[in-house]
């Protein structure tokens, strides 16, 4: 309530402010076009006397020049005129000003076309006007220019606009202020203690019942309690899933769109997984939905603690779910990951006294190489996994086919190196290390070396680095 009058209020203010400035403002505008236009008259007045003077005495076009005072003196006598030119629309033949070298163009002069006088006289540059006279027999028209001095007719209309500004601007101020004060001492802080009463119990108002504030406090409190628990209510629905209890795709583009930034600021990598259940809708045709419903919670509560504390998931299908991982130190640590939520979901499942076997098929794309949104990384991902299925399902697969071939490379070659371990092929070597000055063996390096039955010695480059993560 208190806002609302505080809103109104302002915007009577406001209203009243624009309209008294209004008002200011077009009486400036009159009274700067008024004086802009005693200037354009003062100007042609003076155009006009200067005409009539220099074609009465000008008898001879090359003594022009002698009139170079008369020019002089009317260019110190009028603020607004900074120089004074005489032409025949080919040469300059007098001119006040020493650094004037090029005729004006007809398009530069001082045009009537212009609206106002104001605009006439700060967007022209020329007022032309003539002279003519006879040299003898021959008539000559020559082109008067008075060079406006824009420079001191914009201080001339700056200090108009200064002196109306402190005559008229501050004014409203004044008065707008003195009428918000009265409000805020008869209506604000009135309104400003119930205010205070209903939130806080504080101070009672004098001017109000007791027993009515209360009630409407206790109202406000209960209304307040119910809001926010409903607020809270609606929040978690619209960003989780009704039926494993997991982020849904909503909170999957917020957390998302987070987890993009923190990547861009800190120039890092993440892995966006796309896991799939094979087979899953034969379940839901041979034993029901209801079933497959259980199966899903099941898979979401496992996924979920196979994950670590930062990690993600979503569900954003029916059996499709997206995790994301950040913060592994290696590949290999990643693929540890991906390896535990399969092998933990091919486990036999007890649904409702129906044993279930069923695996996961995972696509993997890397943000920022794979995709900088959601939509990419998602088709990605998604095309990963079906690469996964085609390859016999129960895998995981990685949009990259470069990165994915390395990958299992380095899989095929830490299974390799288990079976060499267990089958006894690597040798130990002892390269002795020696003193040069004397030629004595003063100890020896222990180095590893695989060889293999059929390849035969394995090259230490290919599997140290490997054996060393």
């Amino acid at each position: 309530m208190l806002r609302q009058i505080k809103f109104f209020l302002f915007a009577i203010l406001a209203l009243l402010l624009a309209s008294m400035y209004a008002i200011f403002a077009d009486y400036y505008l009159d009274q700067r076009e008024k004086t802009a236009y005693a200037i354009v008259e003062s100007l042609k007045n003076d155009m006009s006397e200067m005409s009539y003077l220099l074609s009465k005495n000008i008898k001879d076009i090359g003594h022009i020049s002698r009139h170079r005072s008369l020019l002089e003196r009317a260019v110190s006598y009028n603020d607004f005129i900074h120089s004074i030119i005489i032409h025949d629309d080919a040469h300059v033949l007098l001119k006040t000003d020493p650094f004037f070298k090029h005729i004006p163009s007809k398009s530069s002069l001082f045009s009537s076309k212009l609206k106002s006088s104001y605009n006439r006289l700060v967007e022209n540059q020329w007022m032309e006007g003539g002279i003519r006279f006879y040299d003898g027999l021959k008539f000559h028209n020559l082109s008067l220019l008075f060079v406006l001095d824009h420079d001191e007719i914009a201080l001339h209309f700056n200090e108009s606009q200064i002196r109306f500004i402190i005559s008229f601007g501050i004014l409203p101020l004044i008065i707008l202020v003195l009428i918000w004060l009265i409000f805020r001492h008869y209506i604000t802080r009135p309104l400003e203690r119930l205010r205070q009463y209903a939130y806080y119990q504080s101070e009672i108002p004098k001017s109000f019942r007791i027993k009515e504030l209360e009630a409407i406090r206790s109202s406000m409190v209960q209304t307040i309690s119910r809001l926010e628990s409903e607020q809270k209510e609606l929040y978690e629905i619209s960003r989780k899933d009704s039926l494993s209890g997991l982020a849904n795709r909503h909170a999957l583009h917020e957390y998302l769109d987070r987890r993009i930034a923190d990547a861009k600021r800190y120039e890092s990598e993440f892995a966006f997984l796309f896991l799939d259940l094979d087979h899953f809708k034969d379940v839901n045709d041979e034993l029901g939905h209801d079933v497959g419903d259980e199966l899903l919670k099941n898979v979401a509560s496992v996924i979920q603690g196979v994950l670590r504390y930062n990690d993600f998931v979503a569900r954003v299908g029916g059996d499709e779910f997206v995790i994301i991982l950040h913060h592994y130190r290696s590949m290999s640590e990643l693929i540890q990951i991906i390896e535990r939520i399969q092998q933990r979901l091919n486990e036999t499942w007890t649904i409702q006294t129906h044993p279930i076997n069923i695996t996961s098929s995972i696509g993997i794309a890397f943000y920022p190489k794979d995709g900088h949104d959601f939509v990419t990384l998602m088709k990605n991902a998604d095309i990963a996994m079906y690469e996964a299925k085609h390859s016999g399902r129960n895998q995981f697969h990685f949009f990259t086919e470069e990165l994915n071939q390395k990958v299992q490379d380095n899989i095929a070659l830490d299974k390799a190196m288990r079976q060499a371990l267990t089958a006894q092929h690597y040798e130990l070597f002892y390269q002795p290390k020696v003193h040069i000055p004397d030629n004595t063996i003063i100890g020896a390096e222990a180095l590893i070396r695989w060889r293999d039955p059929d390849k035969g010695i394995i090259s230490p480059d290919t599997f140290i680095p490997l054996a060393e993560e």
